[in-house]
């Protein structure tokens, strides 16, 4: 018999569960099944492997027993998750327990098979698993609207993962749009970590009477802080090592797709038996890594948040994060992955880097997660992308929508709850100005109407803006460098421009778009270097993290290292050593106060016309990113300082480097820079309005704009870097850019912050200390390093006998096709064993043919015309070519001796290139490896320009 709340289950469903080996409810099935069942809109929150899934799904599965719907036509039951593996799992999970009651459950997402979809539309399955993108096409796709009008359900799985993106915006709002299909049904969403369950369960049913079953993010958990007592790669790399072979199955999380990659790499050298698993792997290789860790083939994998949701994974009976996790939600939802059974203990253990920051950061982190102190979340406001697709996915829906219902539906939705209509009918003018709608006037009313444009966009055109990557290729070695995001290449780099990559600087010589390639030289020193961005920057690190890791900093400097001790009596946290604690005193000493969360320290650094003032703000990193391009607009406007300031932050500091200053800047200075940004701060409409002057142009405004005319497909995937440019500019002051500083002030800043922190300074609750130093403070230094900061030097080439030496190597490894033209002999050599008295070893003849294509077709073409079986003027077009430039270089080849071969090995180099550079007498070698490797550069900037 079953037991607890499974006993107020449909007698059909108990049979079934019990014989599955379901007996007893967990907590969170016992407290959710009863309000599921009474058709209250829930939100569960509880830990993953708690039970969370079956705590929805087998209350509507009752439900639809008790009601009869089993047989009946349509669906029932529509399943939202944000990601696609997470489909594939759900559904192993339920196949058997709904086959056995006579429901069939299917998946429909953007890689469901052609046939499998008309299947679906042909049957209706009684519960369709779906992500938010499908979700939009099939609210437009008219048979499958004809299944939705049953829906009586809606479970949204992994919420947190949703609720603060564009993702989550489109859906709740569509899910107003289904209203209209189905009338009203039962919502519930589920949750392993949330910050605000309130503004949670507004979000997904707003309006509504929601009950929450909240269990809290985290089940007994033990975690350790492990801390490398030497600044030294593989020290930290043996942790990690040693950790994997003591547990049966262990997840390595990384915060970057590259890190995992590397990690993962560096670990196999080491012995380790683990894969790597990121949203950049194939779809198979994926598959292959999580069955792989299931059957216990792989003891571990190194992996991103791709594994961070509930993936059927197996058992997992330790996590470690690879330094930190930079948010509470993050740490808690990973940590959750491991021991996922209920009533076993969580185990974490965070492996810090070497710095400092990162070793409190992850204290803190450690702290809060076992407090239960998680992040609030902040849901985007009336994001106008968002209304764009929606406005145009309406329109196709009922091919003609009156103005007055499009905002009866989405005022139904938490975030156009308070959409203003002037707002709503510009976008509108612009939509018909793109021709993605029509508008249309008629008896006093504004419709607008589907164009077959709009359904192009609607359906090619998503919230998730995919952004490819560049390879860099050395165009000495002719070697993979690394990898640029598609936004860098877009809105920053150009060709000229030097760029910092694995550790050296580069000079970009050409960008070829088509084949997604930069081509680079190296060099060793720049005045000016672009930093890249990649897709996936780090994870922002919220305001109460970054300020009770400056209140840590404060409480180790009263009471010492004791402090720690503790803390980890009253938390049960455990630390590896203490080691660092005797360097962040010594950092801390050298300042007259201490940086931490009541004093701001100003540290002001001049040498000769350069300067580097580091404010120490603990306001995390949006909070820093506001008050850092607010004090740089001020230092540049407001006081009319020359010269030129470059900004830095993270969620401990603003760094701003100024060079060519003019007349210097002393205390006296600054101490009127923070005048004026109390003065700047008297209202939140006045501070946002200063942003948006210091923002506009910026790298950052120009990336969020480009982001929002993605999606609403002005800019497309394939637009040339030119037209892109030009569109950006064009779009910066429309309706749009208003989208564009949406997405800064909730993605990238907190205004709110920066204006309570302001408060705190003008009532002098934060003391202000301006202290000068000859050199960087060893607190600020690691930040100074780490964030990219270059001295200024003269551009500074590599010296020309080593890039001499190295097209040397590359040419000589060079394989050519060599062909006789008087008695048709042929080879295939390197140039290497091509010496200075070759030639023909059949006849003796130096007029020898020479060319990169090593196809035998060319020598049995030169064959033919030898024995006189072809007749030169009888050949195709691309066979006179063929012909005529073999002629050429066997000329060269009397001319000027196998050297020629040297210069035709060159990227790009025919005969006639290879004829200007021996025309002009080269005294050595030397000068003309030099020679070769120029016209490669020329042949590289003008060769994406031809068909």
């Amino acid at each position: 018999m079953v037991e607890g709340a499974f006993r107020l289950l449909h007698p059909r469903l108990r049979e079934v569960i019990r014989d599955l080996g379901y007996v007893k409810p967990t907590l969170v099935q016992e407290k959710s099944i009863p309000m599921v069942l009474s058709g209250y809109h829930t939100l569960i929150i509880a830990p993953t492997g708690s039970g969370k899934t079956e705590a929805a799904v087998f209350p509507c599965i009752s439900k639809m027993l008790s009601e009869g719907l089993v047989g009946t036509e349509g669906i029932k039951l529509l399943y939202v998750t944000p990601l696609r593996a997470l489909n594939r799992d759900l559904e192993l999970r339920l196949r058997t327990i709904l086959k056995r009651l006579g429901l069939k459950i299917s998946i429909r997402h953007g890689d469901t098979p052609y046939s499998l979809r008309k299947l679906i539309e042909r049957e209706f399955p009684d519960f369709l698993v779906t992500t938010p993108e499908t979700l939009q096409y099939i609210l437009i796709n008219k048979r499958l609207r004809e299944g939705l009008r049953s829906v009586r359900f809606v479970i949204i799985d992994e919420l947190h993962e949703l609720i603060d993106s564009k993702r989550g915006a489109e859906l709740v709002t569509s899910l107003e749009r289904l209203v209209r299909v189905s009338g009203e049904f039962q919502r519930i969403a589920l949750s392993a970590s949330i910050g605000d369950p309130y503004i949670a369960s507004k979000y997904f049913a707003y309006g509504r009477y929601v009950r929450i079953v909240d269990l809290g993010a985290l089940r007994d958990t033990v975690v350790k802080v492990v801390i490398p007592g030497i600044d030294d790669l593989e020290h930290r790399l043996r942790i990690l090592a040693k950790e994997v072979p003591e547990h049966c199955s262990t997840l390595i999380f990384t915060n970057t797709r590259s890190d995992a990659e590397g990690l993962g790499l560096k670990l196999r050298e080491l012995g380790t038996n683990v894969g790597v698993h990121h949203g950049s792997l194939d779809k198979k290789e994926r598959l292959k890594v999580e069955k792989s860790l299931r059957s216990g083939a792989l003891n571990g994998v190194v992996c991103t948040s791709s594994l961070e949701l509930g993936i059927d994974i197996g058992t997992v009976d330790l996590v470690i994060q690879a330094s930190s996790p930079r948010q509470v939600v993050k740490f808690v939802q990973r940590v959750g992955r491991s021991s996922h059974r209920i009533g076993e203990v969580a185990k974490g253990v965070i492996v810090t880097t070497y710095n400092l920051d990162d070793i409190l950061e992850s204290i803190a982190i450690a702290l809060r997660s076992l407090r239960g102190n998680l992040e609030t979340v902040k849901p985007y406001e009336r994001p106008l992308d968002v209304l764009a697709h929606q406005v145009v996915g309406m329109a196709l829906e009922y091919g003609r929508v009156s103005v007055d219902e499009i905002v009866s539906v989405l005022s139904g939705s938490y975030i156009f709850r308070l959409l203003p209509i002037n707002t709503l009918m510009e976008l509108i003018k612009e939509l018909e100005s793109l021709r993605l709608i029509k508008v249309v006037n008629e008896g006093g009313k504004v419709f607008i109407e589907a164009t077959k444009k709009g359904k192009i966009y609607y359906l090619t055109t998503t919230m998730i803006v995919e952004s490819s990557q560049y390879d860099v290729i050395d165009a000495l070695t002719k070697r993979k460098i690394g990898f640029l995001d598609e936004k860098f290449i877009v809105l920053s780099c150009e060709e000229g421009a030097v760029i910092s990559l694995g550790g050296n600087l580069w000079r970009v010589i050409a960008i070829d778009d088509d084949n997604k390639k930069v081509m680079v030289e190296p060099i060793y020193e720049a005045s000016e270097v672009l930093i890249p961005s990649w897709e996936g920057n780090l994870i922002p690190v919220d305001y109460k993290v970054a300020r009770e890791v400056c209140a840590l900093r404060r409480l180790i400097f009263s009471h010492g290292c004791s402090y720690l001790d503790a803390l980890s009596r009253k938390y049960g946290i455990r630390f590896s050593n203490l080691e660092f604690c005797k360097r962040l005193l010594e950092a801390l000493n050298e300042y007259d106060v201490p940086p931490c969360d009541n004093n701001l320290v100003i540290e002001l650094i001049r040498q000769g016309d350069e300067l580097l003032l580091v404010f120490n703000t603990c306001l995390g990193s949006k909070g820093n990113a506001a008050l850092g391009y607010l004090l740089t607009y001020l230092l540049t406007k407001s006081m009319r300082l020359g010269g030129s300031f470059e900004l830095k932050y993270d969620p401990y500091r603003v760094m701003i480097h100024g060079v060519g200053v003019y007349g210097g800047l002393g205390r006296k200075d600054v101490v009127e820079l923070i005048d004026l940004l109390i003065s700047c701060c008297s209202s939140r409409d006045y501070l946002i309005n200063l942003l948006k002057e210091a923002l506009r142009g910026s790298k950052l405004f120009n990336y969020r704009l480009y982001a929002v005319l993605r999606r609403v497909g002005i800019i497309g995937e394939d637009t040339p870097r030119n037209v892109v440019k030009a569109l950006i500019n064009e779009y910066s002051k429309t309706v749009f850019s208003a989208e564009a500083f949406n997405e800064i002030f909730t993605e990238d800043m907190d205004v709110d912050v920066v204006l309570d922190y302001v408060v705190k300074l003008s009532k002098g609750l934060i003391k202000v200390s301006v202290q000068e130093f000859k050199h960087v403070p060893k607190l600020t230094y690691s930040s100074f390093k780490r964030l990219g900061f270059t001295d200024k030097a003269s551009l500074t080439i590599l010296p020309p006998n080593v890039i001499a030496e190295v097209v040397k190597r590359r040419i000589l490894s060079k394989r050519l096709m060599l062909i006789c033209l008087v008695c048709g002999w042929s080879d295939v050599r390197e140039v290497r064993y091509i010496d200075n008295e070759f030639r023909c070893p059949k006849c003796g003849s130096r007029y020898v043919g020479v060319t990169k294509v090593l196809d035998k077709s060319v020598v049995r073409l030169v064959r033919d015309i030898l024995r006189k079986r072809k007749k030169l003027k009888e050949l195709k077009d691309e066979e006179k070519r063929v012909i005529h430039e073999l002629m050429e270089s066997g000329n060269l080849f009397l001319t000027y001796g196998p050297i020629v071969t040297k210069v035709l090995a060159g990227l790009g180099i025919g005969p006639q290139t290879a004829k200007k550079i021996l025309a002009k007498e080269f005294k050595s070698e030397f000068e003309l490896w030099l020679r070769i490797f120029k016209h490669e550069k020329q042949f590289l900037k003008v060769s994406k320009y031809w068909d």
